[in-house]
Protein backbone atom coordinates (compact mmCIF):
# COMPACT_ATOMS: atom_id res chain seq x y z
CA UNK A 1 0.00 0.00 0.00
CA UNK A 2 1.33 3.42 -0.92
CA UNK A 3 0.01 6.72 0.38
CA UNK A 4 -0.77 9.44 -2.13
CA UNK A 5 0.30 12.24 0.22
CA UNK A 6 2.25 12.84 3.42
CA UNK A 7 -0.98 13.70 5.18
CA UNK A 8 -2.56 10.39 4.17
CA UNK A 9 0.57 8.51 5.25
CA UNK A 10 0.62 10.26 8.63
CA UNK A 11 -3.07 9.54 9.19
CA UNK A 12 -2.56 5.86 8.31
CA UNK A 13 0.35 5.54 10.75
CA UNK A 14 -1.60 7.30 13.51
CA UNK A 15 -4.66 5.08 12.97
CA UNK A 16 -2.58 1.89 12.96
CA UNK A 17 -0.72 3.02 16.08
CA UNK A 18 -3.95 3.86 17.87
CA UNK A 19 -5.48 0.48 17.00
CA UNK A 20 -2.34 -1.28 18.21
CA UNK A 21 -2.41 0.70 21.48
CA UNK A 22 -6.07 -0.20 22.07
CA UNK A 23 -5.28 -3.90 21.61
CA UNK A 24 -2.26 -3.81 23.95
CA UNK A 25 -3.69 -1.47 26.58
CA UNK A 26 -7.51 -1.68 26.39
CA UNK A 27 -8.09 0.10 29.70
CA UNK A 28 -5.62 2.95 29.08
CA UNK A 29 -6.41 6.31 27.52
CA UNK A 30 -4.85 6.83 24.11
CA UNK A 31 -2.07 9.43 24.07
CA UNK A 32 -1.35 10.22 20.41
CA UNK A 33 2.35 11.03 20.78
CA UNK A 34 3.08 8.03 22.99
CA UNK A 35 1.11 5.73 20.71
CA UNK A 36 3.03 6.72 17.61
CA UNK A 37 6.40 6.50 19.37
CA UNK A 38 5.68 3.01 20.71
CA UNK A 39 4.25 1.88 17.37
CA UNK A 40 7.29 3.06 15.43
CA UNK A 41 9.66 1.62 18.04
CA UNK A 42 8.01 -1.80 17.61
CA UNK A 43 8.40 -1.55 13.83
CA UNK A 44 12.17 -1.03 13.83
CA UNK A 45 14.07 -3.72 11.99
CA UNK A 46 16.76 -5.48 14.05
CA UNK A 47 19.18 -5.04 11.13
CA UNK A 48 18.87 -1.25 11.47
CA UNK A 49 20.43 -1.42 14.91
CA UNK A 50 24.14 -1.70 14.23
CA UNK A 51 26.14 -3.44 16.97
CA UNK A 52 28.63 -1.28 18.82
CA UNK A 53 32.27 -1.96 18.05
Amino acid sequence: MEAESEQEAARTVAEAASASWKRKFPSSKVDDCTVVCLFLQDKQHPSSLAPET
